[in-house]
């Protein structure tokens, strides 16, 4: 099961976003399952539908129902990502902490995009 974290909802993260997911349909997944794989965090925290007025058409679409406004760092201790892309420029001291977590608490395999 695919766990994506996408730090950063901009044009960089959200297009990486959208890229991935229609390649995951591309392999015989459903849109709406697709779009269950993403966890995309802006500076208020995991994109919720609760914000649904405040964010882009593209945003919304990846909006969850559930967690809304969850910062990073408890996005990724709950939701155990296989995947992490850092669409924005994280303040290095949170990388750190962030970075410490991912790599001590379980086998994942790494992938940045900045």
């Amino acid at each position: 099961e695919q766990r994506i974290v996408v730090a950063g909802a901009g044009s960089a993260g959200i297009g990486v976003a959208q890229v991935l997911m229609q390649a995951m349909m591309e392999q015989g997944r459903t849109e709406e399952e697709a779009k269950k794989a993403f966890f995309i965090v802006d500076q208020d925290g995991l994109l919720g539908k609760d914000r649904s007025d405040t964010l882009s058409r593209e945003q919304a679409a990846f909006a969850r129902d559930e967690d809304g406004g969850l910062s990073l760092l408890d996005v990724v201790k709950k939701h155990k990502p296989v995947s992490f892309v850092d669409g924005k420029r994280v303040d290095s001291s949170y990388q750190h902490v962030l970075m410490d977590y991912l790599l001590g608490s379980f086998p994942l395999h790494l992938k940045m995009i900045s």
